[in-house]
């Protein structure tokens, strides 16, 4: 029962779709939480605690002054 419950709650976690959704949107440049936010139809509170999970991951950067995220690309891709 628990290695299905493991894997339905799994299957459910929506942050792979906003990890999908985020690099699109990311690729046109960078954007602040309330930007990613309203572009994803999420509350400000999500985008933020999802844009930090992305962080933590390496998949985004966080840019300062104002602070916007952008995506962590490799440096053999800036070639």
């Amino acid at each position: 029962m628990e290695a299905q419950e493991s894997l339905l709650t799994n299957t459910l976690d929506m942050y792979p779709d906003f990890t999908k959704k985020l690099t699109r949107i990311l690729e046109r440049g960078p954007l602040g939480e309330e930007e990613v936010g309203a572009a994803l139809g999420l509350e400000k509170g999500q985008a933020k605690a999802w844009l930090k999970r992305a962080l933590e991951s390496g998949l985004v950067e966080k840019l300062k002054q104002p602070v916007r995220y952008s995506l962590n690309l490799p440096s053999s891709l800036l070639c």
